[in-house]
């Protein structure tokens, strides 16, 4: 089993849209607290292209993966999930055992390439119909094998397409929080 790799993930600053981490826990909550503009709009379907771009390129690798060096081919270092990540496993009743308190819980957590690709599914769902794209997240949720979450998000990432086509959006143009996490990456080189 790999280690964990959010020993470098504290000098990683976390992805947060519109100001905050974006949830994109197991249950049926917003991704943000507060509702997005007409004038987000945009910028939201960019950088959600951005998030299934990640997702894709962690599909590929290996379950074991620790994840621990920037892929350069990705808009958004992947280390930069795992606040939001280990912030709704902290409220996941199980995930928890009687014998470990939840330091020691959150000091030992895993986070593995399905849990990255989960992640950003399930804030691309949200984001986008919290975004008031018309969107439908694929039927079934979140697949818990590897190669059936990549075709998920294989599935999203055409229908980000057909979306910014329709709104006349160019997805190679960085969203707000791409581009602020991308100016603060630079700042944090390892």
């Amino acid at each position: 089993m790999a280690r964990p790799f959010k020993e470098s993930c504290g000098r990683v600053p976390p992805f947060t849209v519109l100001g905050e981490i974006p949830y994109g826990g197991p249950a049926k909550k917003r991704a943000l607290s507060g509702d997005v503009s007409e004038s987000e709009r945009v910028g939201i379907l960019r950088d959600c292209w951005a998030l299934v771009q990640v997702g894709l390129a962690v599909a590929s690798l290996p379950d074991g993966s620790d994840m621990e060096r920037r892929n350069a081919t990705v808009p958004i270092d992947v280390r930069a999930f795992v606040r939001g990540i280990c912030s709704y496993r902290d409220e996941t009743p199980g995930m928890k055992t009687e014998t470990v308190s939840w330091a020691e819980f959150r000091a030992e957590q895993r986070v593995t390439p399905l849990d990255v690709t989960t992640y950003t599914a399930r804030i691309v769902d949200r984001l986008l119909g919290e975004s008031r794209f018309p969107h439908q997240p694929a039927a079934g949720g979140y697949p818990i094998d590897s190669g059936r979450m990549k075709a998920r998000l294989r599935d999203t990432q055409t229908k980000i397409l057909r979306l910014a086509e329709q709104e006349g959006v160019d997805t190679s143009i960085p969203g707000p929080a791409t581009k602020t996490h991308a100016a603060a990456m630079t700042e944090h080189r390892d």
